[in-house]
């Protein structure tokens, strides 16, 4: 990657921007505090453009970008910052989306996730779900869960999922590291094997549909941990994507599975700092009770809805309560869309 291209991105990131969005012929924009602004005279041509995907794809990846008209990876800039960046066209013409991403790894505490969540950590059997839209930050989420196991137990952890953000080193445990299309074909090849290999604990970047839960219910069945990323919004919406991911057929015997097995939801979203310029992430935390199990079990959707629209000390936590908090803190606004439809 030429020197000025790292030092624009180095630039971007310093201002605190998550994306960087390049159109042929036009200012680039920055996502900063969920708006994206222009980066006035920074603009690439369409030749610049595609002199940067031969040298961040390989060529069996150029190929696949002039097949399927899109393609994706991972590139470190420094040692403080790499990229996710995505290929695809505008019009005919080459366009690039980029993800800027801290190289470290953020603990759980930096993160200000809600101590209750370690509840589910501390777990050896069941499935947790890490819920939020795209760009939320569930992957440093879910990073920061395999990093405070890799340092508290001495298991064996694989981490599957699409591309690996996140190195994430061995200590106490053994951690492998699947990526798609690199180190395994599909979820479903990755999942249908990993249980060969002697594992304590699976986590699934993203579950995409009703097979992959499947497979990650029938994990948790099976005397593991599993922690698994799902792009819905809150604690509520989460339980009723995975329910409505089987047919008619299944749903009883999903139900009784989910009610088994679940052992909690951490739902976020990202919202402006009271400044405008930084994000903090706004937590949903949900573990489960007996109401919440028995809502589930016998399809009582106002009953879990009364049952999550309330935080419960040690059980539970509400976006609104936790923005309660931050807001008292002056760290963010009154006003917060938390993006759920319940």
């Amino acid at each position: 990657m030429n020197e000025q291209f790292k030092n624009f991105l180095i630039k971007a990131f310093e201002r605190n921007a998550t994306d960087v969005h390049i159109k042929k012929n036009a200012d680039a924009r920055l996502r900063i505090s969920r708006q994206l602004d222009l980066y006035k005279d920074c603009t690439y041509s369409g030749k610049n453009i595609e002199g940067l995907c031969k040298e961040l794809l390989t060529d069996i990846e150029l190929e696949q970008y002039k097949k399927k008209r899109y393609v994706k990876g991972i590139y470190q800039v420094n040692e403080k910052l790499k990229i996710r960046f995505c290929f695809s066209f505008d019009r005919g013409k080459p366009y690039l989306a980029i993800r800027l991403l801290p190289m470290k790894i953020q603990s759980w505490e930096n993160l200000q996730i809600p101590n209750i969540a370690l509840n589910c950590l501390r777990q050896k059997q069941g499935l947790m779900l890490i819920s939020g839209a795209v760009g939320s930050g569930k992957s440093s989420t879910i990073a920061s869960f395999v990093e405070f196991l890799n340092t508290n137990r001495n298991e064996h952890i694989i981490f599957i999922d699409e591309l690996i953000e996140f190195k994430v080193k061995s200590k106490e445990c053994i951690v492998n590291l699947r990526e798609l299309g690199k180190d395994t074909q599909s979820y479903r090849t990755a999942l249908r094997y990993a249980l060969r290999e002697d594992p304590d604990i699976i986590v699934i970047g993203e579950l995409t549909d009703s097979e992959s839960i499947e497979f990650a219910l029938d994990i948790a069945e099976t005397g593991h941990l599993v922690i698994a990323g799902i792009s819905t919004i809150g604690s509520l919406n989460t339980i009723f994507r995975v329910l409505n991911s089987f047919n008619s057929q299944e749903a009883e015997n999903s139900r009784m599975r989910l009610a088994s097995y679940l052992i909690g939801v951490i739902s976020q979203i990202m919202v402006p700092d009271i400044q405008g310029i930084d994000n903090i992430p706004i937590f949903e935390a949900m573990t489960m009770s007996n109401a919440v199990s028995n809502g589930i079990r016998s399809d009582k959707q106002n009953q879990l809805r009364a049952e999550m629209s309330r935080s419960i000390k040690g059980v539970s936590i509400t976006f609104e309560d936790y923005a309660k908090r931050l807001q008292a803190k002056g760290m963010i606004g009154k006003n917060i869309d938390f993006g759920r439809r319940d």
